[in-house]
């Protein structure tokens, strides 16, 4: 399996990082590396720029260098690709090393990855990303398991220190498999899910299969999953919503709220404090559902199907002994 790397920068990762792309030729940018460097002093203009070194990765001409102004040096890279005679800036990105902002620290001291004596923080970085003219700042915070080597787990904070992601998987990918996600992609993406941000990426069986989040005003998480072919044409999607009761789009809550007229031996709905909706198209005992719908309440976990007019056709409840 090949693992893209997203176009967020991580400047402690890619300093030492050259790889080759030798199975995705349709997505490498042609590089002129002279006029590359032109691009880089107008770009940079309000810097003093000094100890810059250029490599080249996936087709990309990047630059590391020290970057001075008023204060204290600090190190950065910047990413190009280069067409018809112009030098375009992709990605760049301000390496501030350890320091890391208090409120992204209480945000992470309040997630269960903050026990010593079960995770270990492999490491944090401070990343960016140019979505047209938009510069997106996120903490992503990479962390080990004490009990299973093989587990890792990736959490992604705002600035605003909002958890906007996290999972836990297994290590069983070759990291030094990077690439570059194409505009082409991100491009995919945006046309159906146009304020998604990629989080993960991975090229396996000529087709590219993609995580990205949605994240509301309210704060709720929108978790997509998108499978595309090796043309970037769409072959599945699904859409998870993290919500609590308060949160819960008014179809839903009056959907679950009718449940409970018929079944008041019940728990109240809103003692569901997380809720999970799926839009994924299936059938459950021979219905078809638009949406599944999952919650969790002590040792209880119930799950309801409803059709697109918020319809239940079908519930299950598991015990968990």
């Amino acid at each position: 399996m090949k693992k893209f790397f997203i176009p967020f920068m991580v400047g402690a990762v890619l300093a030492g990082t050259a790889c080759s792309n030798d199975d995705n030729d349709n997505s490498v940018p042609s590089v002129d590396r002279s006029i590359a460097e032109k691009q880089l002093m107008i770009d940079y203009a309000q810097y003093n720029l000094s100890d810059i070194k250029w490599r080249n990765s996936n087709g990309y001409e990047v630059a590391q260098f020290s970057a001075t102004t008023k204060s204290s040096p600090f190190i950065m890279e910047a990413w190009y690709q280069t067409e018809k005679g112009k030098a375009n800036r992709v990605l760049d990105n301000k390496d501030f090393g350890k320091t890391i902002p208090e409120i992204i620290q209480a945000a992470f001291a309040e997630t269960i990855y903050s026990n010593a004596t079960l995770w270990k923080v492999d490491d944090v970085d401070l990343e960016t990303r140019f979505t047209g003219s938009t510069l997106e700042i996120v903490y992503i915070v990479e962390l080990e398991s004490l009990t299973n080597k093989d587990l890792e787990a990736k959490l992604i904070f705002d600035t605003e220190g909002h958890l906007i992601f996290s999972r836990e998987y297994q290590d069983t990918d070759d990291k030094n498999d990077k690439y570059i996600v194409s505009d082409r992609l991100i491009e995919a993406v945006h046309v159906l899910y146009p304020d998604a941000k990629i989080v993960d990426a991975e090229y396996d069986d000529n087709k590219i299969e993609v995580d990205a989040i949605i994240v509301d005003e309210h704060h709720n998480i929108i978790e997509i999953e998108l499978v595309f072919d090796k043309n970037y044409q769409l072959i599945s999607q699904k859409c998870e919503h993290e919500y609590t009761f308060e949160t819960l789009p008014i179809e839903f809550k009056d959907a679950l709220n009718d449940w409970y007229l018929h079944n008041t031996d019940k728990p109240h709905p809103t003692n569901f404090t997380r809720i999970e909706v799926e839009e994924k198209v299936g059938k459950f005992m021979g219905k078809d559902f638009a949406f599944k719908v999952e919650f969790e309440l002590g040792d209880f976990e119930f799950t309801f199907y409803m059709d697109d007019h918020y319809v239940i056709v079908g519930e299950d409840v598991e015990f968990d002994d």
